[in-house]
């Protein structure tokens, strides 16, 4: 059994819960007043998460090769990643169906259920549960999952797996490095062009989306492959504040009113220099005891909490359609709800997904990768 990165394993909790405080907001007061986004830059823990996933695939995947087949590689991570991708669907199928803050007529901001076809609503729920775009829903803005939006980085995860079982497993790391090097000139070109990396989810963003992907799960896996461990003593909670600083950071996106021409350097810097250092610093990190447990129980959560949160983003965008909420009330408000959300995700977790996913590798007719499956923050 290889030993769980506690660290990683924490950050990846807080990068977690700083998307849906973004998500909250952004669609609340982003649009309105650009400003006054706490976590302006939180859609980069996307870079983060495919970085850190390059970084545990190898660390858990690298050594079995040859002694693991592609298939039982596969079986693997659709038990490790699937079932909660199929519960983020239904989540948000459920919230669209019954939304009872549904705004009706409002065809800017609500969700207009009389105006969207049974076959729509059938194929974008099987385009869901099988990873397959499907063209958009009403208020879903173009992403290619319009019932779980945060499906399309999943779906991106899931061609990075393909690509790490076929070819990636056993490239040379000098192959390795070019691909790098080739996937951070396409990130740059993404970058400038729309000054801002908050780009993958909709239809039209397919090749900043591959950039994105390219660039950090690769990194991640050349992180592992030359030893990228930098040993630190800021532990989580220095490594939980530099994240979120990055999350803070300057300038803005243009997406909310920025009309700061260097946002694209800022962004391209994290994601080629910042976060790997982060990743590697935090490799490098030990903890234990409480603050070991709470790393633990943060990494546990992060995943149901990325999945199943986007639901009840829609629900509140709706309700703030009909029913206003004061400036002053709205920190509150969005601080409680990414709380009831996270213990949602907890009890999700305890409840469904890791009692299924023990029944599904019991099922399995060979057990002796199982151990491999979950060293901490495989996501």
């Amino acid at each position: 059994m290889k030993q769980h990165l506690q660290v990683l394993d924490g950050l990846r909790g807080i990068a977690a819960l700083s998307v849906v405080i973004f998500h909250f907001q952004e669609l609340s007061v982003g649009p309105a007043h650009p400003d006054s986004l706490w976590l302006r830059h939180a859609y980069l823990a996307v870079d983060f998460f495919f970085c850190l996933s390059g970084y545990v695939i190898a660390y858990a995947y690298d050594d079995r090769y040859g002694g693991m087949t592609i298939r039982q590689f596969f079986t693997a991570r659709l038990i490790r990643l699937h079932p909660l991708v199929v519960l983020g669907v239904m989540f948000g199928l459920a919230s669209f169906m019954f939304d009872p803050f549904n705004p009706g007529a409002n065809a800017t901001n609500g969700l207009q259920l009389q105006q969207v076809h049974a076959w729509r609503l059938v194929l974008a729920t099987l385009g869901g549960i099988t990873m397959i775009p499907t063209k958009g829903l009403p208020n879903a803005d173009g992403s290619y999952f319009p019932l779980n939006w945060p499906s399309w980085s999943l779906m991106w995860e899931y061609l990075a797996n393909i690509a790490y079982a076929v070819v990636l497993w056993h490239m040379k790391r000098g192959w390795l490095v070019i691909v790098v090097a080739l996937s951070a000139v396409g990130l740059g070109v993404s970058a400038f062009r729309a000054n801002e990396l908050i780009q993958g989810f909709a239809w039209g963003q397919m090749l900043p989306a591959l950039a994105r992907i390219a660039f950090s799960f690769s990194t991640g896996l050349l992180l592992f492959r030359y030893g990228g461990v930098l040993r630190t003593r800021l532990g989580f909670g220095g490594l939980s504040l530099i994240l979120l600083l990055i999350f803070v950071g300057p300038f803005g996106s243009p997406e909310y009113g920025s009309r700061v021409p260097f946002n694209w350097i800022y962004e391209l810097l994290i994601v080629l220099v910042v976060i790997p250092l982060v990743v590697a610093l935090g490799a490098g990190a030990q903890t234990s005891g409480l603050v070991g447990s709470l790393c633990d129980l943060s990494g546990r959560i992060s995943y149901p909490i990325y999945m199943i949160h986007y639901a009840f983003v829609q629900l509140f965008l709706n309700y703030l359609v009909i029913r206003k909420i004061s400036p002053e009330a709205l920190p509150w408000v969005i601080g409680v709800l990414t709380i009831l959300v996270a213990l949602l995700s907890y009890g999700i977790l305890i409840v469904i997904d890791e009692p299924l996913r023990g029944w599904l590798n019991r099922r399995r007719i060979n057990t002796s990768v199982s151990t491999y499956i979950d060293v901490g923050v495989e996501r």
